[in-house]
């Protein structure tokens, strides 16, 4: 999230992103997207307490951030971009060894 802290998007994006988190929490206080992370962040520590996502809010969820890279405006600064990129490389690096190892094969 912190990658995206800095980020702005036009209004219509930004009732679109509304809408999509409105189904993961129904009493958004602000009109921001300062708002949208907080409920983001709120949802992620949830996720993590219980250990999984439901469906739909993953899918919500990915539509939110979706819209956010293809309209907004994104400042990025490259202490966190390195940071984001040394969080992420684990999961790559999962990833990767699933996909050459753990792959069944089909005949």
């Amino acid at each position: 999230m912190l990658l995206l802290e800095n980020a702005t998007v036009p209004n219509d994006i930004l009732g679109y992103i509304l809408g999509k988190i409105s189904v993961i929490e129904e009493n958004i206080t602000e009109n921001s997207l300062k708002s949208v992370f907080q409920i983001i962040n709120r949802h992620a520590a949830k996720v993590v307490e219980e250990g999984y996502d439901d469906g739909i809010d993953a899918d919500h969820i990915s539509r939110v951030f979706i819209a956010i890279l293809e309209r907004g405006n994104i400042i990025l600064d490259q202490y966190k971009l390195n940071q984001a990129i040394k969080l992420l490389h684990p999961v790559l690096q999962e990833c990767l060894f699933e996909d050459r190892h753990c792959r069944d094969e089909v005949l």
